[in-house]
């Protein structure tokens, strides 16, 4: 399942550019390219296949816990927390699919790279 997706990554030619970054006064960061450069041609976007497998253990394992009479000790409603984690691996999934998309096509460059660093923390 890795191995085809990853080939299929190669083909559609989803992989890493070369970057230039500038940091926050507009300053190249030769140091930092440097170290980035041996990503040049690697493939981005496997996190999606995280996210696909994962979902659908999710849509599988959840009907189970639901329905199922076995005891689970939890300090919190189980359903809702599952719910809750599920809800947070998919927001933080299509965040890193937001920027592999900003990365690949190069959308709104302005000496950064992909997002910014005050969107990520945020």
């Amino acid at each position: 399942m890795v191995v085809p997706f990853i080939n299929l990554l190669y083909r559609l030619k989803f992989q890493r550019q070369k970057q230039t970054t500038l940091d926050f006064q507009n300053q190249r960061t030769p140091i930092f390219d440097k170290f980035h450069s041996k990503k040049t041609g690697t493939p981005v976007g496997g996190g999606l296949l995280v996210i696909v497998a994962v979902s659908i253990l999710f849509l599988i394992i959840f009907p189970i816990f639901k329905f199922s009479n076995i005891f689970i000790s939890s300090n919190y409603p189980l359903i809702s927390e599952l719910e809750t984690i599920f809800f947070t691996f998919i927001a933080f999934g299509l965040i890193g699919l937001y920027d592999d998309i900003l990365k690949f096509f190069g959308f709104k460059r302005t000496g950064f790279f992909g997002l910014r660093m005050i969107h990520k923390l945020f």
